[in-house]
């Protein structure tokens, strides 16, 4: 009877540390700050093609990811800036957030919902 209430007790320390543990994550996760942003973008007609500055400012050992929500695709090739090349103009949303080079993202992300003409 002793042993069984020693490994209740230990259920009952594992159930309460899991919990705070979601807790605390969840609770994390939660804190990312997405700042929306409209912009109206003019194709440039001699080019076919459009820049847009992402607000975040560049940190030293920090690369801005930025996330096509339409094409569901990340990319971290263009730094600060988002090129847009075509002839057709397509509206688009475009997250940029800022990346260490370890993985580790900051809490602020900006949301760019753009309109193209």
């Amino acid at each position: 009877m002793y042993h069984t209430d020693f490994n209740g007790y230990y259920f009952h320390t594992i159930y309460y540390l899991l919990f705070s543990f979601l807790l605390i994550k969840l609770t994390s996760s939660s804190l990312t700050n997405i700042h929306q942003v409209n912009e109206a973008v003019f194709i440039n007609p001699e080019t076919n093609s459009a820049t847009i500055r992402c607000p975040l400012d560049l940190k030293h050992d920090f690369n801005i990811q930025w996330y096509d929500a339409i094409n569901n695709r990340y990319e971290t090739d263009h730094q600060g800036y988002y090129h847009i090349n075509g002839v057709e103009p397509y509206d688009r949303e475009l997250i940029c957030s800022s990346v260490s080079r370890t993985g580790i993202e900051e809490d602020d992300q900006y949301r760019i919902k753009i309109r193209m003409y």
